[in-house]
């Protein structure tokens, strides 16, 4: 089932963190609070069985200003993007089309706030998966410096989206 973060889920995050991402792109727990307080209606998780087993942290932001990795975030007053800060799913989960369950949950979420531009990092090879879902590498030297705080192989990708479709 698919349900909006609570802290409580935060060990269970933590935990598909270290599975999903080499450690130098781990991020504190002092973060996925930050993002939980600040916009709770972007923080979702997968549950099975009361484990969690997939999650997405999103936000509205700016265009073109992505935050820093491991970076406390503050929400702007006039958004005119939606921001997909992380995906990951349990290994044991993967395949089922859960990571698209939540793509399509914050979606939804954006579309409600008549947000249709959406924006994120891809890191670890994973340019292929976020193809699929509509986004296309964005080049801008501005960023360069902003996405080497992720990983040498980070990618700023943008999707377009129509109003009110997915």
């Amino acid at each position: 089932m698919i349900r909006l973060m609570t802290a409580n889920d935060l060990d269970g995050v933590m935990i598909i963190q270290s599975s999903a991402y080499e450690s130098p792109l781990h991020e504190d727990v002092r973060v996925f609070k930050n993002r939980i307080a600040l916009f709770p209606e972007g923080c979702w998780v997968f549950e099975d069985n009361n484990e969690v087993g997939a999650y997405i942290f999103s936000h509205p932001s700016c265009q073109g200003k992505p935050p820093t990795l491991n970076d406390e975030i503050v929400l702007p007053e006039y958004p005119d993007c939606y921001y997909i800060h992380d995906l990951a799913v349990l290994g044991a989960y993967r395949g089922y089309g859960i990571g698209e369950n939540l793509i399509n949950t914050i979606r939804n979420v954006a579309a409600g706030l008549k947000l249709f531009r959406f924006e994120l990092v891809a890191v670890q090879r994973s340019l292929k998966f976020w193809s699929k879902h509509g986004f296309a590498q964005v080049m801008n030297q501005q960023l360069e410096s902003k996405l080497q705080t992720y990983s040498p192989d980070a990618c700023y990708m943008v999707c377009e989206s129509e109003e009110g479709g997915g």
